[in-house]
């Protein structure tokens, strides 16, 4: 049983450390709440949403509403960037910073013309991929080159 501890033991502390969030993949944020993702040395913020027009269930209404929510990005050695990802898709649901795309997917709870909605309890969902790699001219040089 002791040999059998001591070998559990020893591959804990041999196992590589946990990443954070994997990249591609829906996290949950709450107010005031944050998260690495990938292996990167990134880290992705939700502060709280500043606006939820969104339209109640119970109500009949002219267009679904938005709900705006204020994030943050640190990069490795930069200062933190501030930015606002919304749900109607007439604004920005997503953003490229640096070499990634951050993308809103849901904020939760929705708003309900019964139930007080407390701005402590949204959670909002999010995407963070890393961003393509633009095709320049240089790059269909160096194509036409590998196939000549």
């Amino acid at each position: 049983m002791r040999s059998l501890l001591t070998i559990l033991f020893l591959m804990i502390l041999v196992l590589p450390a946990q990443a954070g969030q994997p990249f591609g993949e829906p996290f949950i944020l709450g107010v005031g709440e944050s998260a690495q993702i990938g292996d990167a040395e990134l880290s992705v913020g939700f502060d709280a949403i500043t606006s939820d027009s969104r339209c109640p269930t119970g109500v009949w209404c002219f267009w679904p509403g938005d709900a705006a929510a204020d994030l943050w990005l640190t990069l490795p050695g930069e200062a933190a960037q501030d930015f606002v990802l919304h749900t109607y898709y007439d604004y920005d649901q997503m953003i490229e910073l640096g070499a990634y795309v951050i993308s809103l997917q849901l904020v939760t709870p929705y708003p309900d013309i019964s139930v007080p909605l407390d701005p402590a309890t949204y959670q909002v969902t999010l995407v963070v991929e890393r961003a393509s790699v633009p095709v320049t001219e240089a790059s269909w040089g160096v194509l036409k080159a590998l196939y000549r």
